[in-house]
């Protein structure tokens, strides 16, 4: 029984250990983690200038304190999920989703910090048009047709209350230009997509 028990042994790792052991394949995925590291460093860096800089200008400029530039904060995570973007290009088109919500909100609130708050009476419907907006840049950039659904239904929510609150031949042509860029979109897709 021991015999046995050996021979299976050995015949497991005559069949895994080619897979397992190689090289290339090792040295790949650690060259990928130095290289996440050291983009996270850098970026972790610019990041802290950045935030001292703001202080920095709060003492000379009014407008600088932190009271009106703390939606900046929001983009913290930004940069960081901007690795998985950079490293693994259209396979992580989904992580554009959250940086394009960050995005846009940070300047959404840095916009009501100069017009005053009492303006998101009309434009809250751009919590709903930002999530849209992410998903149709990760559809965009990972040619993806999965992502145009949720960024058609949002951004075609965001528009209809957007209808509500301002001039209806406004909206008509926000809403002509958007319907113009998904046709745009999607004929670049699928240009895309014959040549490959």
């Amino acid at each position: 029984m021991p015999k046995e028990k050996g021979k299976v042994k050995s015949e497991f790792r005559t069949e895994t250990e080619p897979e397992m052991c190689n090289g290339a394949d090792l040295k790949i995925d650690i060259s990928l983690n130095e290289k996440d590291k050291k983009t996270g460093s850098f970026m972790f860096g610019i990041i802290l200038i950045v935030a001292g800089g703001c202080f920095l200008l709060g003492h000379f400029f009014p407008f600088f304190r932190i009271g009106n530039l703390w939606p900046l904060f929001i983009m913290f995570p930004v940069p960081f999920i901007s690795i998985a973007v950079i490293t693994y290009r259209r396979k992580a088109a989904g992580a554009l989703i959250p940086i394009v919500i960050l995005t846009f909100l940070t300047v959404y609130f840095l916009w009501l910090n100069i017009v005053g708050w009492a303006s998101t009476a009309q434009t809250w419907p751009n919590f709903i048009l930002a999530p849209g907006l992410g998903f149709l840049a990760a559809g965009l950039y990972g040619r993806e047709v999965g992502f145009y659904i949720p960024a058609g239904i949002l951004i075609g929510l965001a528009l209809i209350f957007y209808f509500a609150f301002f001039n209806f031949g406004l909206m008509i042509a926000v809403l002509l230009i958007a319907v113009g860029m998904l046709i745009i979109g999607k004929t670049i897709f699928q240009l895309a997509k014959k040549k490959s």
